[in-house]
């Protein structure tokens, strides 16, 4: 087993997508999301309920996520429980400003897992996290899974790009939850890979 960085590309942009085994990403993770905080907040109820994003919130995210990973790449466990990517706009994470982004899954098991994504607001229309989320869906869980998998992606119905991301992929939506708080509600959508 091994995690590796992988550049990837559109028409309109490069990027590459960074696993998230340094505690050297903290800052850029934090820099990432203090900067798209706002955006962040419109669409996931969670954060906005949170209340400001810390640096103890991104260096317990970045160091959960790192164990993860080494529990995983040292045969631990046979299935991560989560598996992120920075994305970052250069080849490498140098400085704070380099992560545009995050990809990855969530809450992974031998058989499904969910499937989360951010993009700061300004790299967004370049295709950037579909062809991200068609490559960790197809080429990476075939190469760590082996079997038909099931992968969830969970939006607000609010989020309309989110939303045209997983039907372009060829997502089905299987439910609207119905929550008495409108701002709670959540688009759930499924496929199995």
């Amino acid at each position: 087993k091994h995690l590796s960085s992988k550049t990837l590309s559109t028409n309109h942009a490069t990027w590459t997508l960074v696993p998230i085994l340094k505690k050297e990403y903290i800052l850029p993770y934090y820099t990432f999301f203090k900067k798209n905080e706002a955006y962040i907040k419109e669409f996931l109820w969670f954060y906005r309920e949170r209340g400001d994003y810390s640096m103890k919130h991104a260096t317990d995210k970045i160091e959960s996520t790192i164990q993860d990973h080494q529990n995983y790449l040292s045969n631990t466990t046979t299935t991560p429980t989560t598996l992120n990517f920075l994305i970052s706009k250069n080849t490498t994470i140098e400085k704070k400003d380099d992560v545009i982004g995050i990809v990855g899954y969530l809450r992974m098991n031998e058989k499904n897992a969910e499937m989360g994504y951010l993009l700061d607001k300004e790299w967004q229309g370049k295709g950037i996290i579909s062809c991200s989320v068609d490559y960790l869906m197809t080429t990476f869980i075939k190469e760590h899974i082996f079997t038909s998998y099931d992968i969830k992606l969970i939006c607000s119905p609010k989020n309309k790009k989110s939303i045209a991301i997983a039907e372009r992929l060829g997502f089905s939506l299987i439910e609207i939850t119905s929550e008495e708080d409108k701002e709670k509600q959540n688009c759930i959508y499924i496929k199995t890979v």
